[in-house]
């Protein structure tokens, strides 16, 4: 019989390591949306500046993350 992973102190859960790398993800995305400057920059700076931090998205939904952040401004 094989132990389950709760049975080995050592093992992390595979969760964990997920939630680690989504925290770490989720915080080198608002560090590089932070730099730009709603105001200013243009869809394509902001989907560049996903795509730098590993997160890959289209020009049209930079477009309209920009609109919603200038709504707020």
């Amino acid at each position: 019989m094989s132990a389950l992973p709760s049975d080995i102190p050592h093992e992390r859960p595979i969760w964990a390591a997920a939630s680690f790398a989504t925290s770490s993800l989720d915080e080198t995305v608002r560090r590089s949306l932070a730099r730009l400057d709603p105001r200013r920059a243009t869809p394509v700076q902001v989907r560049d500046a996903l795509s730098n931090a590993g997160v890959h998205v289209s020009t049209e939904w930079a477009k309209e993350w920009l609109e919603g952040r200038r709504g707020r401004c």
